[in-house]
């Protein structure tokens, strides 16, 4: 099948409408990160429910674990833009799980260059647990937190890596292309 139910249920399952939230989860929206918030699994999973992803509880519980994460280690460096919380699904989760979506499981392993705060590569394997991924970071700090946000993730996070640097033109006299 082409289709990818990770929630094992019904590809699309009833999601409560807004107005049967309760009115204490509304502020979360609208709150800009960096301000640690709380976000529950469930209006984590009526977001991106909204946008066509159903989810189910352990996806979600690990989208909330992922953001809590970030946004701790957003306020000491800028691993993303200050965004309001549903920002952050709609924008960075949703957009790194339609991607997992377009992917077959025989089209990984797939190498996230660049990774940063882990998007799309470390939510897209939230997402799709099938799938192999690599995630390769050459900054320091940001390697340190998607380290440290696959410790929290157990085994089905993908492993982050440091590219090993290349010789200069200093080091190696027959130039910076003959590492190639």
């Amino acid at each position: 099948s082409d289709s990818w139910d990770h929630t094992g249920g019904p590809l699309h399952p009833e999601y409560l409408s807004r107005n049967e939230f309760p009115s204490a989860l509304e502020p979360i929206a609208s709150d800009l990160m960096g301000k640690p918030r709380e976000i529950a699994p469930n209006w984590v999973q009526e977001v991106l429910g909204r946008r066509g992803l159903p989810i189910g509880q352990s996806t979600a519980e690990q989208v909330c674990a992922y953001f809590e994460l970030l946004q701790k280690w957003n306020t000491r460096m800028n691993l993303t833009a200050r965004m309001a919380p549903v920002e952050v699904l709609e924008n960075l989760f949703a957009e790194s799980f339609l991607g997992a979506r377009q992917l077959r499981r025989e089209d990984s392993p797939c190498l996230d260059i660049g990774s940063g705060a882990g998007f799309p590569g470390m939510a897209m394997k939230i997402y799709r647990p099938d799938l192999d991924m690599i995630l390769l970071e050459p900054r320091a700090k940001r390697a340190a937190f998607l380290a440290r946000l696959q410790s929290a993730a157990g085994d089905r996070a993908p492993e982050p890596r440091r590219p090993v640097r290349p010789p200069t033109a200093e080091r190696n006299p027959a130039g910076p292309r003959s590492w190639c």
